[in-house]
């Protein structure tokens, strides 16, 4: 009924991978140590991904002006 059917359904997809990530973790991580541990996981992804891809840059020599360019941080028109 819509005329944005696309959009539509690229965000239908995208809650329902959501969903299916929840009943997966909700059926996995039984106790809060699990619970916990996985939190603790998951903060710790991201907070090594920026960290990783930024080093990686900086000794593959890909710079801008001397200074380290991480993930999503300039964008091109810089």
């Amino acid at each position: 009924m819509t005329p944005y059917r696309e959009q539509v359904w690229g965000s239908l997809t995208e809650h329902a991978k959501i969903l299916l990530v929840t009943v997966v973790a909700v059926n996995a991580l039984r106790t809060p140590a699990q619970i916990r541990a996985f939190m603790l996981f998951v903060l710790v992804s991201f907070i090594l991904f920026p960290i990783r891809s930024t080093l990686t840059n900086y000794l593959l020599g890909y710079t801008l002006e001397g200074r380290a360019v991480g993930p999503f941080i300039l964008s091109e028109s810089e």
